[in-house]
């Protein structure tokens, strides 16, 4: 208990937040204390949920992810919103204050679907509010036409986290299918993230440049962040090595035992290896190390779960277990016979 603690300690000051401010939407505030509300670090959720989840792992690999938790970098509402308040007020210094020349371009889900994309919005549309009229903040760029940017001197690609920046090129791919962007020369292009790598970034601008002959002149990331395993930001190199072995062997066996609905590709060590120790308080990106957010047939307490699942029944844990006993049974009476035969 008292590891749990220290654990929780630690991820609170790296993340400058005070877990005592913060309640779970099932808390009963009774007193009519003023609390925070968040469903994943809440303190009347987020210890039992520490230990849950390190149930999972064998005791013996317990101490590596209490580390890993320790540097997590988490997005309360409020620091996010700081995060947003803060690009906000690069791009108005940019723009040197003709907001009636200025699109802030965020993204809808592919799928039509709720995505971080909402978040930004919401957010920008609440800070912004006087400073920039909501027809200049564009929400679904399926529906653009040439009208949009008449007038326009400066275009803005928003966005919550580049992690591969797979997802950065496709958005904008897209915008520049719609709309010609690379013969307005005129205009001036930035891209802003709240979490990103501003190397990956800089690389699919290149791609973008070369492709569609846009130029975007600056980037704005709030933090800027890079692999946890393959970089010297978080961890020295020999425990880096072996953090990384650990973690891939509990996420193959994930892998291996997903959920029968579970579409997910590509995750073991995040999307596209992406190595992130991030979520943010509405959801978790997968380019963060699975072993924080995808539920298995092996486990349905992954501690910062990601909004496209809902947490397998106890009893389904239970069949899958026994299943796993009954195939290792089978599997060691085969080769008995084999050795005797």
């Amino acid at each position: 208990m008292e590891n749990i603690q220290n654990v929780m300690t630690a991820f609170a000051k790296y993340n400058n937040i005070h877990l005592d401010n913060y309640v779970s939407d099932d808390y009963l505030n009774e007193e009519n204390k003023m609390f925070f509300f968040d469903n994943y670090i809440g303190n009347d959720i987020f210890e039992k949920n520490i230990i849950k989840w390190l149930s999972f792992f064998e005791e013996k690999d317990r101490a590596v992810f209490m580390d890993l938790l320790s540097h997590y970098r988490y997005f309360t509402k409020e620091k996010y919103r700081k995060a947003i308040k803060e690009i906000c007020g690069h791009i108005m210094e940019e723009i040197e204050g003709e907001s009636d020349k200025v699109l802030l371009v965020t993204f809808p889900s592919k799928k039509g679907i709720a995505s971080g994309g909402d978040q930004v919005r919401a957010m920008l549309e609440e800070i912004l509010i006087g400073k920039l009229k909501k027809d200049h903040i564009i929400s679904d760029t399926t529906k653009l036409d040439e009208s949009v940017y008449n007038g326009i001197k400066y275009i803005v690609f928003i966005d919550d986290i580049v992690g591969s920046g797979t997802t950065l090129f496709g958005n904008v791919r897209a915008v520049c299918d719609k709309l010609p962007l690379g013969k307005r020369t005129d205009i001036k292009y930035f891209v802003a993230m709240v979490y990103a790598n501003k190397r990956k970034i800089q690389r699919k601008i290149n791609e973008l440049k070369n492709k569609y002959g846009i130029d975007i002149q600056n980037i704005f990331v709030y933090e800027n962040t890079d692999k946890c395993f393959d970089s010297n930001v978080m961890f020295e190199e020999g425990t880096r090595k072996v953090y990384k072995t650990i973690t891939e062997y509990y996420e193959i066996k994930i892998e291996e035992n997903k959920l029968d609905d579970d579409t997910e590709i590509d995750s073991i060590l995040g999307f596209q290896k992406g190595q992130l120790l991030v979520s943010f308080h509405y959801n978790t990106p997968n380019n963060t190390l699975s072993v924080f957010w995808r539920p298995s047939k092996l486990s349905n307490d992954p501690l910062f779960i990601r909004n496209k699942y809902i947490r397998p029944s106890i009893s389904d844990i239970r069949k899958a277990k026994n299943h796993c006993k009954n195939n290792a049974y089978l599997k060691r009476k085969l080769e008995h016979v084999s050795e005797n035969s």
